[in-house]
């Protein structure tokens, strides 16, 4: 078995109401969708993602770049391809929207592996459990009155979630306060609740936030600070009530590694696209494991389930339903588990015409 072709759908899906996390004012979801062709038929499906659809062309040209190195490759062989990618981009660093293609690609050819044995990855993988704890992460945003966010809340909660995630930011912390304490009861004292405040606080305020968040019972702290800065998370860390959780930002399981060795949180959240696909994600879940650190997804949601299935560090799938119009198939969620498709490869399929359509 030969790759023999790479082709790319630059998509961009719009939200159903612009969100505002971060800072940022987010109103679509750009996916790549990268598709991996061999001489036997079997085609590869990755992604990499975009927020609005902005610099998508530093994404397919960097698909384009690193094809060559992936044509005329047994699929079998993705850490072959890695080893090159790896080598061929020293140049330019290796924390660069090149690892994102590198990813894309990456996560295509393992797609392959699983299709041509006829399993399913996480069995493919070396399975753990064939189904993860979940958590919403699509909603319960900085926008939204203490009203909307109790009604979001219930509703997910019959929904089937037993864990949900509340965005938080730079501000009054007696308001932040309100209305984490709305949230919690809303949703009762057994359903999980994480905020995230995106990395918008300074080491300081983090702190003085976490000790008066603390007596709503918090599975997490995300992202309070810079993601870069590491010996600030680890001052956070020892110091707040609350387990902090961060990673997303960072890039390859070395980063992942340094997180850890340093005590910058008690979660770590690997982003598929910047670990440069799903070897180097479990690689770094490995190196957090030996540090008592747990892992939890960013993104991605559909094609990390099956990777957190193989980890016996995992705590939670995060749901975001960004991807869900690309795909064929949904997740099927049920009393706060994720069940993991028992179909070869990924598990769910992508929905070519719907990525046609929104074709940018």
């Amino acid at each position: 078995m030969k790759v023999t072709r790479i082709r790319t759908i630059p998509a961009n899906v719009p939200l159903e109401r612009p969100i505002l996390a971060g800072g940022w004012e987010i109103k679509s979801a750009g996916i790549l969708a990268v598709l991996v062709e061999t001489d036997t038929g079997v085609v590869g499906e990755g992604l990499a993602f975009t927020l609005n659809g902005r610099r998508m062309g530093m994404l397919v040209e960097g698909v384009e770049t690193l094809s060559p190195l992936a044509i005329g490759l047994d699929p079998h062989f993705t850490g072959a391809f890695m080893e090159r990618a790896l080598k061929d981009t020293l140049f330019f660093g290796h924390q660069s929207p090149l690892v994102m293609s590198m990813a894309a690609i990456e996560t295509a050819l393992w797609d392959i592996r699983a299709k041509d044995a006829g399993l399913p990855m996480h069995k493919l993988l070396g399975a753990v459990r064939d189904r993860v704890p979940v958590y919403w992460s699509g909603g319960l945003w900085l926008t939204m009155s203490i009203d909307e966010l109790q009604r979001e809340a219930g509703d997910r909660v019959r929904a089937g979630y037993r864990a949900m995630k509340l965005r938080v930011a730079r501000g009054d912390d007696r308001v932040t306060a309100e209305r984490v304490k709305a949230v919690r009861a809303a949703i009762g004292p057994d359903i999980k609740l994480m905020v995230d405040a995106n990395q918008t606080l300074d080491v300081a305020g983090a702190i003085r936030l976490s000790r008066l968040l603390a007596e709503h019972d918090l599975t997490w702290f995300e992202e309070p600070i810079p993601y870069y800065d590491h010996r600030g998370e680890a001052q956070i860390t020892a110091a707040s009530p609350i387990p902090l959780a961060s990673g997303e930002s960072e890039y390859l399981a070395r980063g992942m590694a340094t997180m850890a060795e340093m005590g910058c949180c008690q979660t770590l959240m690997p982003d598929l696209q910047r670990m440069g696909g799903i070897a180097e994600f479990i690689k770094g879940a490995h190196m957090a494991e030996r540090h008592g650190v747990a892992v939890s997804s960013h993104l991605f949601t559909e094609m990390s389930l099956p990777i957190l299935a193989a980890l016996d560090n995992a705590t939670f799938l995060e749901v975001m339903p960004w991807f869900e119009p690309v795909y064929q198939d949904r997740l099927r969620i049920e009393d706060g588990f994720a069940h993991v498709s028992e179909r070869p490869g990924h598990g769910c399929r992508l929905d070519i015409a719907a990525l046609e359509r929104m074709r940018m």
